[in-house]
């Protein structure tokens, strides 16, 4: 346990954020993220100075006053979650039917491949299907597109051809098999249960920020009206690494202040 002297910042350990939408409160929900690795929260605060000469004719500062309050709040993730994809983006999750594709790279070793079971990507697509699509690498290196024939009529004889059956099912020409050729495969099947980014807006946020003191006490950072900073927000990183979320500080609409911080002496019970 820390003394008093050195009983400082540990860690934050909690980000609460309501979504806020004044014009459909029903939309109104608490998202459920990861804790930050770090939070990082800027005033904004841009000062007009004020100079005046003294007696020897020099310029220096006499006073100052605030002239613009633009704070910012910026969050780093670890995770890049479903939540945290659609809060960067501003746009809600929803979930229904939608249009995905079974696409892989593969190297072909067998002359068939059975079909995908319950629950994986694939299962659910139809035979034949006019939109698919595959491709091989020949020796030199070049993509070739594969003539696609019928699952049930196929000919593994006929060379550089490829068939493709209800739930991904895979059939491959004799001379694909021989030369181990890689092929490329695309195929559009539709999705049930999906969740995708919808177009509902979900740009404005009651934040809340918790953490811990050296000796285990809370503290916790109030602000109350958060809105997306779509531009600092504008490109996402589809790697690993962090996810940086980013907000700008508007008024809060109680007092001067846009912020409160909060050291409540009260332990964290584990």
């Amino acid at each position: 346990m820390a003394s008093i002297l050195n009983n400082g910042f540990q860690a934050l350990t909690l980000v609460s954020m309501l979504e806020i939408n004044p014009t459909n409160p029903a939309f109104e929900r608490l998202l459920v993220l990861p804790s930050p690795e770090s939070a990082t929260f800027s005033t904004g605060i841009t000062e007009e100075i004020i100079k005046a000469y003294n007696e020897i004719g020099e310029r220096s500062v006499a006073d100052t006053y605030v002239t613009d309050r633009e704070g910012t709040l910026s969050l780093t993730f670890k995770a890049k979650t479903k939540e945290l994809i659609s809060a960067f983006f501003g746009l809600r999750l929803a979930n229904g039917t939608k249009t995905t594709a079974f696409a892989k790279t593969m190297q072909v070793i067998a002359s068939g491949y059975a079909a995908i079971g319950i629950g994986f990507d694939g299962n659910g697509m139809g035979p034949d299907q006019a939109d698919s699509y595959a491709s091989y690498l020949t020796t030199d290196g070049i993509s070739v597109q594969l003539t696609r024939t019928s699952f049930a009529g196929h000919n593994a004889a006929t060379d550089n051809t490829w068939a493709q059956g209800a739930d991904g099912a895979l059939k491959f020409s004799n001379n694909l098999v021989t030369a181990k050729s890689w092929v490329t495969i695309y195929a559009p099947y539709a999705s049930t249960n999906t969740d995708f980014l919808s177009e509902t807006p979900m740009t404005s946020f009651n934040g809340n920020l918790f953490g811990v003191l050296i000796n285990k006490q809370r503290f916790h950072m109030k602000v109350p009206n958060l809105l997306l900073d779509l531009t600092e927000n504008s490109e996402f990183d589809f790697g690993g690494g962090e996810l940086n979320l980013n907000f700008r500080v508007g008024v809060s609409g109680v007092g001067c202040k846009t912020f409160d911080l909060l050291f409540p002496n009260r332990l964290i019970a584990c």
